[in-house]
């Protein structure tokens, strides 16, 4: 994982975890150590946001490309994957990856949450974040003809749809109805959802692949 692979950050890690066991506080060269190492792990990765949780589930340090990361102190313990990842056990029984959603301000990151193991024990949660807009949804857009949403419950976090097949969509997610396609009037739509984790207020993010039922047809029958 990307922490094994920086000296530095296991050792400011380990230092960090033991002195919090003895004194219950928080050393500022520490922190900065830590995130000068997430800088330079942050450079030849292909994601946008790297941070380390304590086990409270608060950001110990935190690196983001082209925008301001996530304030030391701030709390993701209301992501349940946080909240899992950091409450594993003394063994990190959890092997990670488990995804997330974060909304900060204009910018919508996918998560994917690591427990953060140190010699056998699990000292917090590594988290890395890609922007949504470069990320999976990009390479959907590439290889789908069709409209792409992403909703978190009624809203609209990517893409574009009518009101009506947007107020369809928030119906079929809200009664979790499987059903592979939704009507909008007189117009009938293939529907496929791709969970992509929950938000920190516990709200599912989820991907839309939307296409004309005709549209289908056409392809399927067509020379």
């Amino acid at each position: 994982a990307i922490a094994t692979q920086s000296a530095s950050l296991r050792s400011a890690l380990e230092t960090y975890r033991m002195e919090q066991n003895v004194t219950g506080t928080r050393r500022a060269d520490l922190v900065s150590t830590v995130e000068r190492e997430l800088e330079r792990l942050l450079g030849p990765i292909d994601r946008d946001l790297l941070v380390v949780t304590d086990l409270s589930g608060e950001v110990f340090a935190a690196v983001a490309r082209d925008v301001a990361a996530p304030e030391r102190g701030t709390s993701f313990a209301g992501f349940g994957a946080v909240r899992r990842g950091i409450g594993s056990g003394a063994t990190g029984s959890v092997d990670g990856g488990e995804l997330a959603v974060l909304r900060a301000g204009a910018t919508t990151y996918q998560l994917a949450v690591y427990p953060l193991v140190l010699r056998g024990f699990t000292i917090g949660a590594l988290v890395l974040g890609e922007r949504l807009d470069r990320g999976l949804v990009r390479s959907v857009q590439q290889a789908f003809d069709g409209q792409l949403v992403v909703l978190s419950g009624d809203s609209v976090l990517s893409g574009t749809a009518t009101p009506a097949l947007l107020a369809a969509l928030g119906r079929q997610a809200r009664d979790r109805d499987e059903a592979p396609t939704v009507r909008v009037g007189r117009e009938e739509f293939v529907v496929a959802p791709l969970p992509l984790g929950q938000t920190q207020q516990g709200s599912p993010v989820t991907l839309w692949l939307v296409q004309p039922l005709q549209r289908t047809v056409d392809a399927l029958i067509g020379p």
